[in-house]
């Protein structure tokens, strides 16, 4: 089981979730702003039903690629957002 939330308020989102997700399935959460997952795991912290396993942030890097050859474009590495998995127990 997995759910997946795109949401700004992905917080007001756990009890549906709690509703709908099996015992051991996942949440992840993605959201582009730090405090928005900041928020989300504090909720997650304050249910019983949920374990939060981690948050990794996303990064864009553009890579050149050129018969065998291939680098890194030498440019800037860009943010995308955060992803956060919970366990549902």
């Amino acid at each position: 089981d997995l759910i997946v939330l795109d949401l700004p308020t992905p917080w007001n989102a756990i009890k549906a979730v709690e509703k709908g997700l099996r015992t051991g399935g996942y949440l992840v959460c993605y959201n582009p702003q730090i405090t928005q997952i900041a928020g989300f795991v504090n909720a997650v912290d304050k249910n019983d039903n949920f374990i939060y396993e981690k948050t990794i942030e996303l990064i864009e890097r553009n890579w050149k690629i050129q018969g065998q050859i291939a680098r890194p474009k030498s440019e800037g590495i860009g943010h995308t957002g955060f992803l956060v998995f919970v366990r549902r127990v």
